[in-house]
């Protein structure tokens, strides 16, 4: 038993998206927080965090709306970040980055 933080995220502008997740891998590393996986390029922006030994990964992928929109429309399979988004934004620009993820922290010593 325990607890799921969701989490959702739109951001129009790319260089916003990139000072975001530097800022957030600085605190994490200050944080003695775990960096898995961080990479900045042009189709996806990604950081994904690992807080402990007990907790799941927080997963920061973004990436263009227009490209999870397309894959889905095209595979007709389910996406969670697809899924999730278009039921929070109304009209989702095609040039927005997305983010859509679920994490579950450990409660050890609570």
């Amino acid at each position: 038993m325990g607890i799921t933080i969701h989490y959702r995220f739109g951001i129009y502008d790319e260089g916003s998206l990139e000072k975001v997740l530097k800022e957030t891998k600085k605190m994490a590393e200050s944080l003695n927080l775990d960096i898995r996986f961080f990479r900045l390029d042009r189709k996806e922006k990604v950081l994904i965090i690992d807080p402990d030994e007990h907790s799941e990964t927080i997963n920061l992928e973004f990436q263009k709306w227009g490209d999870v929109k397309g894959r889905i429309e095209n595979r007709k399979e389910w996406d969670y970040t697809h899924d999730v988004m278009k039921h929070y934004f109304n009209d989702i620009p095609s040039s927005m980055w997305v983010c859509a993820s679920f994490t579950k922290p450990s409660l050890q010593g609570t």
